[in-house]
């Protein structure tokens, strides 16, 4: 008896969670989308813009990264954008002159699995890259304060057949005006 009414408490939290989970997959499928918005200063005017990110990655294999402008309530206008050749692991601001503007480091694998990052500057409403690298052995960008550092992953020493070897890092850091090799 007691066995009976934990198989009938199991399914019922089983079903309502694949009901739950039908109907949240039901309502992205009408959109249609996989964007992702966050709101953030750019330019330093005083007003965010909308940062979307749409993956694309299963069909056309890249991302597409969109600034708009809340124009009303429900209207924006696009700005400008620009895409990544993969899927994003993540999508960084920071503040490099110390001017207020905000800059965006996007770390994205690409098919093959290779990691990459781009650091891309926002100036009088369009994107110029300032920075781009690519390492099968992993990227990490570290913003400390005054300090921006992108360590990339190097062949480890005794190469790539030695097992369980911690890769070699090169590291370029911000010196206020451009990235340079540490």
């Amino acid at each position: 008896m007691r066995l009976n009414l934990l198989i009938s408490v199991f399914c019922a939290i089983f079903l309502t969670g694949c009901l739950t989970a039908g109907s949240n997959t039901k309502s992205k499928a009408q959109d249609n989308k996989n964007i992702a918005t966050q709101s953030v200063d750019l330019d330093a005017d005083g007003r965010k813009e909308i940062v979307e990110t749409e993956n694309k990655f299963d069909k056309e294999g890249l991302t597409l990264i969109t600034v708009k402008r809340q124009l009303k309530k429900k209207e924006t206008e696009k700005i400008d954008s620009f895409s990544v050749a993969g899927k994003i692991r993540r999508l960084e601001f920071f503040e490099l002159y110390f001017d207020r503007r905000q800059q965006i480091a996007v770390t994205f694998d690409d098919k093959d699995g290779v990691s990459n990052v781009v650091v891309y500057e926002f100036k009088n409403g369009k994107f110029s890259q300032m920075f781009l690298a690519s390492s099968k052995y992993g990227i990490e960008v570290q913003s400390l304060g005054v300090m921006t550092k992108i360590k990339i992953g190097k062949t480890p020493q005794g190469g790539e057949s030695c097992p369980n070897r911690v890769p070699d890092w090169e590291v370029w850091v911000w010196t206020g005006d451009k990235f340079i090799k540490d």
